[in-house]
């Protein structure tokens, strides 16, 4: 064999190595982004989850709160009191 063709046989070997290499690399690098997606997405979840749950809380009032408006809404839901009756003085019998 001549000089030319085992120098491009090295040159072949080599590249055939790098792509194998290459093409391992590139298979762990995807399966590494896929599990870092997926992390993203579950703390985006958990973070959508908390805003819900702020949100939910901030409209939420205390059972005291609750019973005060409530006071308030029936003494206004009342109305006029009833007129007093004029009842006879039983003191005079």
């Amino acid at each position: 064999m001549s000089k030319i063709t085992i120098v491009l046989l090295v040159i072949v070997a080599i590249l055939i190595i790098a792509m194998v290499v290459l093409y391992f690399l590139g298979k762990k690098a995807q399966k590494k982004k896929a599990e870092q997606d997926e992390q993203l997405a579950a703390a985006a979840r958990g973070v959508e989850r908390q805003q819900a749950s702020r949100a939910y809380k901030e409209g939420k009032r205390t059972i005291s709160q609750q019973m005060q408006d409530a006071a308030k809404q029936a003494e206004a839901d009342r109305g006029q009191s009833a007129p007093k009756k004029n009842a006879p003085d039983r003191g005079d019998r």
